[in-house]
């Protein structure tokens, strides 16, 4: 159905867009592949091992390649941690999608505040507008890191691209 969807945005300017729909179908695979990820994941599998194959299986989906810094001493509980794996995930498919990222690098690092940041390489800004999909991802990826309590924010990236960080107190 999405790339049923979306062959449609190419029509006339007498029928509605349907980006927003195709974006919404795009958005509702995601979430069912991510569900379904996150009943066959081991409950004791460490926050490290379960954001890797996150960040690797949403850059295969996508076509981006993901470099992957992990801290294995990393923890939080389990609520947060299946927050950070959706997040992660839903992090590299936006960066890809709406942004044209390439090459998406995520970190994850341990401590008093355990943050996770995906930088990529992609257009700053690009994805992100008024009214596009990118925003609504944007919307979707703050609310549900201010639903753990975490702080997130965006930035430009070195050289090119954007940040997106999530820091949980």
């Amino acid at each position: 159905m999405a790339s049923q969807t979306a062959s449609y945005t190419g029509r006339p300017a007498d029928r509605p867009p349907l980006d927003e729909l195709a974006a919404s179908v795009e958005r509702a695979l995601d979430e069912s592949r991510g569900a379904i990820a996150a009943l066959v994941r081991p409950v004791d599998e460490p926050l490290a091992v379960a954001v890797g194959d996150a960040a690797r299986h949403a850059g295969d989906g996508v076509g981006a390649r993901v470099e992957l810094d992990l801290d294995p001493h990393a923890d939080v509980d389990r609520e947060s941690r299946d927050a950070l794996v959706r997040l992660t995930r839903e992090s590299v498919i936006a960066a890809a999608r709406h942004r044209g990222a390439r090459v998406i690098s995520v970190q994850l690092l341990g401590g008093r505040h355990v943050s996770l940041r995906v930088t990529d390489d992609g257009r700053r800004g690009d994805g992100f507008g008024p009214g596009s999909a990118g925003t609504l991802a944007l919307q979707g990826l703050r609310e549900r890191a201010e639903a753990l309590g975490a702080t997130f924010t965006t930035s430009p990236a070195a050289g090119s691209g954007t940040m997106v960080e999530v820091v949980l107190s």
